[in-house]
């Protein structure tokens, strides 16, 4: 029996995504955990400009993004402008590989540390504590270099907590740390607060790729007091809200936006951001969802603007489609359709051939089929 789809149809059974299931990521399940020590990853991270610099249609949409709670959802961050690039090589360190490193006697509890260094502008130590139920930032440390003096940040009075396992919708947790500096004979003292909550759960598509995806909701509130002899303390209390969408695998982003209603450093009454991090080289991963790594498409680079690598593994032989569509579900690019064996493949695509836009990569095995979003730039 032969059936036949329109264009239409094509496009609506491509690009139609499936209602996304609630998501909980464990300990064993998130990816920082599943690094060996000593293994480095590199990380690159797409960034907007800060506040007034950026165009009123991305602020529009940052604060969108911010706003979009609750099930099922999707956030796009692929109609926002990134004009800053970040690439950093960071590398893990665990147990019995953490009291050696540079500063690691400020943060004896840390079970686990981060070495980073960001487009070689020098390492910086981010000091864990790990377990099943939660990650702890201790704190970090910046070794001397350039002439400049070293740092050391602790949180105080205990190490701040910044993940709670298991992750999922509605999870919730509070944390407070105090800070206290002297200058001069006065006393600044800042209590921060801190609200972590679960507020969605959806889809999160970048540039890089697509990832199921919690969104946390993480609100500060800053209570600061300046203590200077002979004058009454003076208190002011500050509050930001910041969002950041977890996933268990290599891609992540974060949003920001803040009304404050008064002139803000910089210009502006708004404090506007927006970025998302991708592993590697900026390419992309999707799995069928038949089974477990049964089928496995990645496409790199992506975006990309000439050649790209589409990547297959499967694990079974079978007859095999592998296209690229437009979206209106035309097929622009046959790569591969017959027999296919077992194991790794890669075939080539010259996007250079394909006009800037979104398509849709996809491949097919006896009933089996994975899809990623393809961004072709000039």
């Amino acid at each position: 029996m032969t059936r036949c789809f329109s264009q239409a149809a094509l496009a609506t059974a491509l690009l139609a995504a499936p209602a996304a299931a609630q998501i909980t990521i464990t300990a064993d399940e998130y990816r920082a955990y599943e690094i060996a020590s000593g293994s480095t990853v590199t990380t690159t991270a797409f960034t907007t400009d800060s506040n007034s610099d950026i165009p009123a249609s991305d602020q529009d949409r940052i604060e969108a993004l911010t706003q979009l709670q609750g099930a099922n959802q999707t956030w796009d961050f692929t109609t926002i402008t990134y004009p800053n690039e970040e690439t950093t090589a960071t590398t893990v360190y665990r147990d019995g590989d953490v009291a050696g490193l540079p500063g690691a006697s400020n943060f004896p509890e840390a079970t686990a540390a981060f070495e980073a260094d960001a487009d070689g502008a020098g390492l910086l130590y981010n000091y864990l504590v790990t377990n099943d139920d939660a990650v702890f930032s201790a704190g970090s440390y910046v070794p001397a270099q350039g002439g400049d003096p070293e740092v050391v940040v602790r949180f105080e009075p205990d190490p701040l907590q910044i993940l709670a396992f298991p992750l999922t919708d509605g999870t919730s947790w509070s944390d407070q740390t105090t800070t206290t500096t002297s200058a001069g004979g006065a006393t600044t003292e800042t209590v921060n607060d801190y609200v972590y909550t679960v507020v969605g759960y959806g889809t999160l598509v970048t540039p890089a790729g697509s990832a199921e995806t919690l969104m946390l909701e993480i609100e500060t509130t800053a209570t600061t007091t300046t203590t200077i002899p002979g004058i009454p303390p003076q208190t002011s209390t500050f509050v930001t809200t910041t969002y950041s969408w977890v996933t268990e695998g290599e891609l992540g982003a974060t949003a920001f936006f803040y009304d404050a209603g008064f002139p803000l450093p910089g210009g502006g009454t708004s404090a506007v951001f927006a970025g998302y991090t991708a592993d590697g080289d900026g390419g992309s991963t999707s799995s069928a969802e038949d089974g477990p790594g049964a089928l496995v498409l990645a496409v790199a680079p992506n975006p990309t603007t000439g050649a790209s690598r589409v990547l297959v593994s499967a694990a079974r032989a079978g007859d095999a489609t592998v296209a690229v569509f437009d979206v209106t579900g035309r097929e622009v690019a046959r790569l591969h359709g017959g027999p296919l064996a077992a194991g790794d493949h890669a075939f080539g695509l010259e996007a250079g051939a394909l006009a800037p836009g979104v398509y849709v990569v996809r491949v097919g095995l006896d009933g089996a089929a994975a899809t990623l979003r393809l961004t072709v730039a000039r």
